[in-house]
């Protein structure tokens, strides 16, 4: 069976958690960024760098700033 590349990379991986669009809590993972804790858009999924986890582009939606956030730092907004 032959697989395309897309799905031969793809492979054994999870799919992303959250989908462009949708708003997320952040919970940041130093204690010195206690500020940025707060609700935020998710902007776009990251390229993979790190087959364990996946990565988003964040955006606030009090200050604007937009920051990487890893999948474990994120909660949906629901």
């Amino acid at each position: 069976m032959e697989i395309s590349g897309q799905k031969a990379h793809m492979r054994g991986m999870q799919e992303p958690k959250f989908t462009n669009g949708q708003m997320v809590h952040f919970t940041p993972s130093f204690s010195q960024d206690a500020k940025a804790l707060g609700v935020y858009e998710i902007v776009r999924q990251m390229p993979i760098e790190d087959a364990n986890e996946t990565s988003y582009r964040i955006k606030s939606g009090s200050s604007g700033q937009e920051r990487i956030a890893r999948e474990h730092q994120l909660e949906s907004a629901l």
